[in-house]
């Protein structure tokens, strides 16, 4: 064992055995343990080491439990760490890390309301055109970059986390001013960017590349220009959700189809009809892990 997977092990066992101390419930204790079971199908499952994946969950999980506080900047230079460590033996345990300390944390996490007074329109096209160039920007990034895409999403989710975390301390500075206006009423802030980072880091984990371009643009863009054209033209709603429209279900199909046939074909059509569907109903996590989640389980069934 080299000295740096022996830190890394060593700081992961202390951050587990805190961990174990201030559970607070029962229902918390099986949820851990009920992870750490996943974990290790999913180590045999991607051929990763168990222990540097298990470390990089404890890592993920007490970065995100403790959002919103100054004890993320702790985890976040861990979390460099573990990166780096991850990068040099298996970059896709970064993704993996990621997703399950997300999953396992902030799925939970209390909704908090926010100081917004109400969400107009405006206010919702300027987030969903945000996330849409965002979208973009990390495709263009995924695609053209020379950096494995493993060790790129991991680097921007932790920035993306920092910053986030950096505008609800100081929430008088600018960004913090910038990034509440991007956030929809009564959600903490930060919940809707976690949740995309959730759903990209899954995409990338469980897809082939050319399918997870695509799932991630279904997340980043058709579902933001559905509501663009929802909220404005929705007037028909849908039989089985009054909260969604015929027209922005329909964008958003159309949106994701044109994009994901460019990177696989006519299959892209069908992937993209699928997550507009799935995104049109109730929500169960998030429609950013939902629509990902949904598109995994019927590529594996058909064996696509």
């Amino acid at each position: 064992m080299l000295l740096y997977e022996i830190i890394l092990y060593s700081i992961s066992f202390i951050l587990l055995i805190y961990k174990i101390f201030t559970v607070k419930s029962s229902k918390d204790l099986f949820l851990f343990i009920a992870f750490s079971l996943i974990l290790f199908i999913t180590a045999i499952y991607a051929n990763v080491n168990f222990l540097t994946l298990f470390s990089g969950y404890i890592i993920f999980n007490g970065m995100i439990s403790s959002y919103g506080t100054k004890l993320l900047e702790a985890f976040s230079i861990i979390g460099a760490y573990f990166i780096f460590i991850s990068y040099l033996t298996a970059p896709v345990i970064i993704t993996l890390a990621i997703f399950f300390g997300g999953i396992s944390s902030y799925s939970l996490y209390p909704k908090k309301k926010h100081r917004s007074k109400k969400t107009t329109y405006k206010k919702e096209l300027f987030r969903n055109i945000f996330t849409i160039i965002s979208g973009f920007v990390l495709i263009f990034l995924l695609v053209f970059s020379t950096l494995s895409s493993y060790l790129l999403i991991g680097l921007i989710f932790l920035i993306g986390i920092l910053l986030l975390n950096t505008s609800i301390i100081y929430k008088k500075g600018p960004l913090s001013r910038l990034l509440y206006i991007l956030e929809r009423k009564n959600f903490r802030l930060g919940h809707g960017a976690i949740w995309l980072g959730i759903g990209t880091c899954f995409a990338i984990s469980y897809f082939g590349f050319n399918y997870a371009v695509p799932v991630i643009s279904f997340i980043f863009i058709a579902d933001c220009v559905s509501p663009i054209f929802g909220i404005k033209f929705g007037k028909a709603k849908l039989p089985y959700n009054k909260h969604k429209s015929f027209i922005g279900t329909l964008s958003y199909f159309v949106v994701g189809a044109v994009i994901a046939y460019f990177f696989i074909g006519y299959l892209g059509i069908i992937l993209a009809g699928l997550g507009a569907i799935i995104e049109s109903l109730p929500v169960l996590f998030d429609d950013n892990f939902d629509v990902p989640l949904a598109l995994f389980i019927f590529v594996k069934i058909f064996g696509l």
